[in-house]
C-alpha cells in the first residue's frame, strides 16, 4: 500500500525460493520468488494476534508484466549491475476471515524491485 506499518503490527516475509536466470549480453533477469508473509500483532516475542501466513509465489523480470490490475515495465540491468524488477501475484485468501477481509482477498499484488548485482 506504500504506508508505514502503524506501531505494533509487523510482518515477517520467510522466504521460500528466489532462484532464476540472468542474460549476461542483454542484463535480462527472471527469478521464480516464493516467500510467507505473517502478520502479528503485539510484541514479537508473544503476539497478541498472529494470522495465517499468506503465500506470494511470482515470477519476477526486467522485462514487462501485466495482471487484471497492474503493468509494468522492468529494467534490465546495466554495467554497474543495477536495474529493477517487476512481478504481479496472485494472492489467494488465507485461513483468517479479518484478513482477507483488511487486505480484500483475493487480490492481485505488484511488486517492484530495485536491484543491484555485485560481483564477486
Amino acid at each position: 500500500m506504500g504506508l508505514p506499518l502503524p506501531p505494533g503490527i509487523s510482518v515477517q516475509i520467510q522466504p521460500e525460493q528466489l532462484e532464476g536466470e540472468l542474460d549476461p549480453s542483454s542484463g535480462a533477469l527472471s527469478l521464480r520468488f516464493r516467500s510467507r508473509f505473517r502478520f502479528t500483532l503485539g510484541p514479537a516475542r508473544q503476539p497478541v494476534y498472529q494470522a495465517s501466513d499468506l503465500v506470494v509465489d511470482t515470477a519476477l523480470t526486467s522485462g514487462s508484466i501485466e495482471g487484471l490490475r497492474h503493468r509494468r515495465q522492468g529494467r534490465p540491468l546495466d554495467q554497474d549491475g543495477r536495474g529493477q524488477l517487476v512481478g504481479v501475484a496472485s494472492i489467494a485468501p488465507c485461513q483468517d476471515a479479518w484478513l482477507n477481509a483488511f487486505l480484500g482477498l483475493p487480490d492481485e499484488a505488484l511488486a517492484v524491485m530495485e536491484i543491484q548485482l555485485l560481483r564477486a
